[in-house]
This record gives structure tokens, sequence and C-alpha cells, in this order.
């Protein structure tokens, strides 16, 4: 009887066990493939056949089109492209070493791309191509193989011989057969270089007294073996072995030595005589494709063909980190993505400052930082360019800009070069927190995309910043199908905040109370004393509306929050807002899970590197650092995502609404460490475009500030920054998103009294620069209601109090004459000064000192 109730026990266990490893086993993504974005053709107007005299010193013509010709140096490997418009040469490395920069920068300057490995110990290197494959001729093209381009093969090794080269013991046999014998048959300069090196061998290894038929290293003593050799001991042996002997020769077909050398023999030695040392040589084959389009050059690492020694990985690449660089004598500037877009100009001077450096699509939030990081506005488009003189250089990443940092540095930070480019994370890691000072665990897998950069060149009047944004705009236009407004209109963008949730105690247990900020007939209120002021336009977006609050509950299915009114209450606001014309939204967070159910299974929820769930407390801003006081939120696994988007869409059907505001789903990309079931950002890209086109295909979308990526299924985007980045280093702020897409989607900034650090004319006048139509978040009830909770950044949203400063400012706008127009100029003039142009022809100069403007 007992030994049935042990087993009964163990039976249980085993079951509970296998229980809760099936909860917490992930699904497969299971999220349908319905989207797939256009191939990009031809988006410059091609002129006729341009013909040039130049060719550049040393350099191969490869390829030709109407305008640009490409030209590979076959002893550097190194390209340059003309544009035959103006004949100016756009080079892929400077032609001039800064000879005041450090060792490592000047082997940069000759590089075609930069490494960052992994070592044995987890910590990792730098190499650059030049200093590893370049420099020696390491390298083979192909030109036969690639249309209208050529593909380079780079071999990086470190060729320089170290102690653990040689074996600390060797058998007789292959001693003489290896290294005497070849010694003795090799032709020396003199007798007496040939007694020198006699004499040293015949010290450095000796036969053992109690083991006739093994050499040993006499050098080392002790412990210690070859792989403490070190200096001249090191010089001598290589030539001995290596360059006179056969020692890790390799052998052509014939069986005569070619140049090149392996570690097999001596990790052979080693392993005879059960020494274990760790042979540090890392080799990569990594191939480079550079082609040449009808309208840019395309340049590509081919991933699938990276050869990487074991158990080395490559974690991050620099891709052409001097690509169109310009020197001190150049004027110009550096456009970067950042907020709205930002220049630096060329020599600014700066060089004490931080460099640019920023994330594409911002930091992947599933690897946490231990505090939190500047305020930077965030760079949404994957593109960066370059303007000097007469020449302008936009590139575009086309493939890994989920994993891609842009760079950008002025002369005399590291060398006397302005020069921008891209780096492409291939392998991650993060600091897991079992001490204060936290570990880092790296994910062991490297990814597998593509990295793809357009470049396209610009000449005379297209080449500055709005060329650029222009010629990103077409790009945007082909590859996600956007077409032009039937009508431009600046509408009154209205964020309405409706319920909110807070803690509160019933007999000492904890519940969420759900209070209104904005009830239903409140917010037709607003609305209808909008409209009695003359705004006969708003986009109307509700946050706060069902599953109790802003920061709802699981969104699977929607209970409307009964403190703002009825049902019937909630129908008559969507119908008044149909028939007034006004574009109505209501706001869910699919992504994040604010309030975790007691019972929800792991399996839901990413996780970080290293495995642990993806939860995030709010930062405090005094410390940077997480505040575990306050509740955390969890963001969930797309299939997740995915199925509580499908099981919300069939109640949204059910409403008489029609607009969907997604938060966060255009901004936030992460991937997903689940160990056997990761999901890496370049593949969780297509999935939030295929679950965006199914939001999309029954109702219209409103977005906040998105990644491009976004784009083509959005009706309404809001929050577009008129800032750019508060790097030091960045010298302006230009309205480089907002070109690209204006004509194409209606677009607003973010909201006037969120942020009230400069005069309401102020943020007018921004609105006129950019483009945008205004934007204010408003509540009926005062805000104070909202102080001690965290929704406390809404400290200034109560409606009566904003009112007549939006009418003021939204007739004011209103009242220019760019009605059905949008921004297609933009020139700064001066420190206080911006002109911009509209496409019906209108000019406004704006003047920030005296904060006034006029229409020209």
């Amino acid at each position: 009887m007992m030994l049935l109730k042990k087993l009964a026990i163990i039976l249980m266990a085993v079951l509970l066990v296998l229980l809760v490893f099936l909860l917490n086993r992930p699904s497969r993504i299971n999220i349908a493939d319905l989207y797939e974005a256009s191939p990009v053709g031809t988006i410059i107007d091609l002129p006729s056949w341009q013909t040039s005299p130049v060719q550049p010193d040393g350099y191969d013509l490869i390829a030709e089109n109407t305008f640009l010709a490409l030209f590979l140096h076959p002893e550097t490997t190194h390209f340059a492209v003309l544009d035959k418009r103006n004949d100016h040469v756009w080079h892929s490395n400077v032609n001039v070493i800064d000879p005041s920069a450090s060792r490592t920068w000047r082997n940069m300057q000759k590089s075609t791309f930069s490494i960052t490995y992994r070592q044995r110990d987890n910590t990792t290197r730098v190499w650059t191509n030049y200093e590893f494959a370049i420099q020696e001729k390491h390298f083979e093209i192909d030109v036969d193989a690639v249309d209208n381009g050529f593909k380079v093969t780079y071999h990086l090794a470190d060729r320089q011989p170290k102690g653990y080269w040689f074996p600390t013991k060797i058998s007789r046999m292959r001693y003489i057969q290896l290294v005497l014998n070849p010694f003795e048959e090799h032709t020396f300069a003199t007798p007496a270089e040939r007694q020198e090196y006699s004499n040293y061998l015949r010290n450095a290894y000796v036969q053992m007294e109690d083991d006739p038929d093994t050499y040993i290293l006499a050098l080392v003593t002790g412990e210690n073996t070859a792989k403490d050799l070190a200096g001249v001991d090191v010089s001598y042996l290589y030539e001995i072995f290596y360059e006179i002997g056969h020692y890790g020769n390799v052998f052509d077909d014939d069986g005569n030595p070619t140049g090149e050398y392996h570690l097999d023999d001596v990790a052979y030695d080693n392993e005879m005589y059960e020494y274990y040392i760790e042979l540090d040589n890392p080799e990569f084959y990594i191939p480079l494709m550079v082609t040449l389009e009808e309208d840019h050059l395309h340049t590509e690492i081919i991933t699938s063909d990276i050869i990487v020694r074991a158990p080395y990985a490559i974690v991050s690449m620099r891709m052409l980190p001097y690509m169109g660089a310009a020197s001190m004598d150049d004027e110009g500037y550096m456009v970067i993505p950042e907020g709205s877009g930002g220049l630096m100009h060329f020599n600014n001077g700066k060089q004490r400052q931080r460099s640019y450096q920023s994330h594409v699509y911002d930091r992947d939030t599933t690897i946490i930082p231990n505090r939190l990081d500047m305020q930077d506005e965030g760079a949404r488009l994957p593109v960066f360019g370059l303007k000097h003189e007469q020449n302008a250089m936009l590139a575009i990443i086309e493939e890994g800009a989920g994993h891609a940092i842009i760079h950008a540095e002025v002369s005399r930070k590291n060398d006397v070069f302005n020069k921008t480019h891209a780096e492409f994370i291939f392998m991650d890691s993060g600091l897991y927190y079992l001490t204060q000072a936290g570990m880092l665990i790296w994910h062991p897998d490297v990814y597998e995309y593509h990295p793809r950069i357009r470049y396209y060149f610009s000449t005379d009047t297209e080449a500055d910043y709005v060329g650029m944004a222009r010629l990103y705009g077409r790009y945007l236009a082909a590859r996600y199908e956007l077409d032009w407004l039937e009508a431009v209109t600046r509408p009154l963008y209205l964020d309405i905040l409706g319920s909110y949730d807070d803690p509160d105690y019933f007999l000492f247990f904890p519940y969420k109370n759900t209070h209104s900020l904005t009830t239903w007939q409140e917010a037709m209120d607003i609305i209808q004393t909008l409209e009695a002021a003359g705004l006969d336009e708003m986009v109307v977006n509700v946050i706060g509306w069902f599953n109790k609050g802003i920061d709802h509950e699981m969104p699977d299915r929607i209970r409307l929050d009964r403190v703002l009114g009825t049902r019937r209450d909630f129908q008559t606001f969507h119908q008044y807002l149909a028939v007034q014309g006004h574009h109505g939204y209501l706001n869910v967070d699919l992504i994040r899970l604010h309030d975790r159910p007691s019972f929800y299974g792991n399996q839901h929820i990413s996780r970080i590197v290293g495995g642990t769930l993806a939860e995030y407390y709010p930062y405090d801003i005094a410390s940077r650092l997480p505040d575990r006081s306050k509740k955390p939120y969890h963001l969930l696994k797309l299939n997740t995502v995915n199925t509580h988007l499908n099981r919300f869409l069939r109640d949204f059907d059910k409403l008489p609404a029609d607009g969907l505001s997604l938060r966060h789903f255009g901004t936030q990309v992460y991937s997903d460490f689940h160990r056997g079931n990761s999901l890496y950002r370049y593949e969780a890209i297509g999935h939030i475009q295929d679950m965006l086109y199914l939001a999309s295909e029954g109702q219209r979308i409103y977005l906040s500030n998105p990644n491009d990526y976004a784009l083509p299924f959005v009706d309404h985007l809001a929050d577009i920054p008129v800032e750019t980045s508060r790097f030091l280093m960045v010298d302006e702020a230009i309205p480089f998103y907002q070109l690209a897409i204006a004509g194409r989607i209606p677009y607003a900034m973010p909201s006037v009294n969120l942020d009230q650090i400069y005069e309401p004319v102020w943020y007018l006048m921004r609105a006129i620069e950019t483009g945008s139509s205004l934007k204010y978040t408003v509540t009926y009830r005062d805000s104070s209601l909202l102080i001690n909770t965290k929704y406390n950044q809404y400290f200034a949203t109560m409606f009566a109090r904003v009112h007549e400063q939006m009418v003021d400012l939204q007739t004011t706008y209103a009242s220019l004459p760019i009605e059905d127009a949008y921004l297609v100029g933009h020139m700064i003039v001066d420190e206080h000064r911006r002109l911009v142009t509209y496409s019906n022809g209108t000019s406004i100069m704006l003047d920030y000192q005296a904060m006034t403007w006029s229409v020209l």
C-alpha cells in the first residue's frame, strides 16, 4: 500500500512537471504571410548616355550605365563610382592616408569593412580587412560571376607568428622530416648565417634523456609551454620551422610549399603529448559584392557564403566605413535620420563631443540596458548621406536595417575625414544581473540576413538634403506603393484620454479601479466646441476606452469601460464623427501586456538574451535606473500578439468604429531569445508587416512616429518629430522625414501641450516649417486627477485650459495660403531663419529669433 502511495506521488510530480513544461513551451510562429514589399526599379529619371574622359589611376572599368561608371583597383579592392554628369568620382576609400591618425584608424582608412568578432574567452576584438587580408593580398576577385559588378572574397587571418605555433614536444621522426632535413637542404646566404641558425636550433630543441625519440623545447622551463614564447625566439623559430622547414606548410598538388601555413601540425603534436593548448587562430572568409544598377550602386555582404573557423563568431561588421568620406578641405554636411532628420556640418569643430551613433528603429528592447539612455528622438528611417560641393550621396539600407547602427563622425575626432557609414550586428549579448555589476551573456546564434545598401548619387540642384529626401520619398513610394493624396489638408489631431486605471484596495485586497477623464458625451462636447470655433476637420484618437483604461488589460476581447457611458453613448459619438467628416480612431496596445493575469503562461512572453522573461519596469528619471516599486509590463511574443489581434478584430468589427490606432505597433520591433524558438528583429519586421496588413484590410490605421516598414498600411501618422537628436555633435534639424512622405500620407507633430518647452507660436512655426498638422492631447476633466498615478506625464491636458490656444494656432495655420499644398522645399538661411516652399509655389520665411514669419 505504501509503495502504491509513493508511486502515485511520483507520478503526480512527473505529471506536474510535464504540465509546467507544456504550459511554458512556446508555439512555433504561426502568422499568415500576407504582405511582401514591391521590388524597387528605377527611381531617377535617366539621362541620355553620358561620356566622360575621367579614368581613376590604377582602376579598371568594371561596368557602366547611362550616367555612372564603376571602377575597381585590383591591388587594393578599393572601388570608385564616376558620375559622368559632372565627372565627380566617389571613392570607397580615401586616396590619401592621414599620417597623424593612429595605426588602427590608418588601417580602417584602407579597409572596405571591419569586423568585431567574439574570441574564445567571450571578449571581442576588432579586425580590419586591410590589416588581415588586403595588405598581404589575401583576397580573390571575381568579375565573371556578377553581372555589372564584382565579388571580392576576403580571407582574414592573423598571420603573425605566435608562441603556440610551435610544439613543446615533437617526435624525433617528425622533427627530422619536417625541420632538420629541410634545414640541411636549405641554401643560406653565408656560412655564418647557417652557423647562427644551427646553433640556435641546437639549443632550442634537445632530445629528452629519458625518451630519445622525443625532442623537447628547451627555451621554456617548469610548467611553461611554447605558448609562453615571445619576441626574438618566435622570430627565429618561425623562420626555421615554417619558412626553411616544412612544419605547418600547405602544399600544392605537386607537393611544393605554397607559402600558406596552417596549425594542423602543432595541434597534432600537442595532442600526441597531451598538451592542451588553445590555438588562437581566428579565420574568416567574407564575400563583398558590388554591382552597378540602372540608377544606383548596390553593395551586399553575402552572409550565406561567410566561413568562420569555430569557435569564433562575427559580432558586427562596419560596411564601407569611408565611402564618400570628405577631407578637411571639403565643404558640406552629413545627413542623419535622427528624429525629423539632422545635419552634421563638415569640420564643425565638435571633435570633443560624442560621435553620432544610433540604432535604426531604436535599440532592441529585449537587450535591456542597465541604465536609461539619452532621450534621443530615434532613427525611424534606414538612411544616411552626405553632400560636398555640388554632389550628394544617399545611402538606403535595404536589408538588415533592424540590426543596423548608423555612425557619423567629423574631422579631427579620430582622423582628418568627415565620414558616415552603417554597422551591422550579427550576434547579440546582454547583461544578466546576478550581481550589481552584471554578467555578459552571449546569444549563441548568428543572424543570417544579408546586409544590403543602395547608394544613390545626385548632382547640382538635387545635391542637397531636400533632394535626398525627395529621392528617398520616391524609393518609399516604389517599395511600398504609396500613392499621392487626392487632397492635402491639415486637420487638427486630438488625442482624447478617456478612462484610466488606478490601484485601489477593498478589505486589504488590491484591485484595479477604473476612472473617467473624458466620457463619450464629454468627448463630443469637445468636438462641438472646436467646431463652433470654426475647426471643421479633426483626427480624433481615443486612448483608454476598453478593458480598464489607458494601459488596458489583455486585449483578446473588447469590454467597453462603463465609466465612459453606455454603449449607446459610444455609438452616438462615432456616428457623430462620421457625419461631421472627422476621422475617428480607437487606441489599443497589442505589444505590451500591462496587467498580467495570475495564471498567464510564460510561453506568451518574449525572452531577453539569457532566456529570462522580457519584463520592464518604468525608469526613475533621477537615477536613470528601473524603479522596481512600480508595476512592470511584459513584451508579448509576436505569435501571441497575432492571436490577440485576430480576436480583437472579431470584436472590433461589431463596433460602429472603423479607425484603429495601434500603440507601439509601428515603432517597437524586438527579438525573442527563447531557447530553441528564437525570433530575431529582421524576421520580426516581416511578421509585423503581415499583422499590419491584416488590420488595415477592414480598418483605417493610425500610427505614432512609425518606422518606415509600417508606412504602407497607415492612413494617418502622428507624433512625427520636428526636432533632431540631442547629440551635441549634430548641428541642425531638418524635416527629412516630412519631405519624404509629404503629399502621400497625412501627418502631425507631437502634442503641443505635452512639451511646453517653448512659446505656443514656436510650435506653430515648427508645424509650418515641417508641413505638419498640429496635435493636442486633451481631457475634459482636470488632469490633476492623474497626480501620483503612472500617467502624470499628462499634466497639462485639461481642454478648458488649452482650448483658446488650440483654436488660435489652428485658425492662424488655416489662414496661410498653403491649402491643398504639401512641403517640397526647405532652406537654412542662417542660424535663426528658415525658408520653406510648398507645392503650390508659396514660400514662407520663418524667423525663430523674432518669432515671426512672412509669406513671400
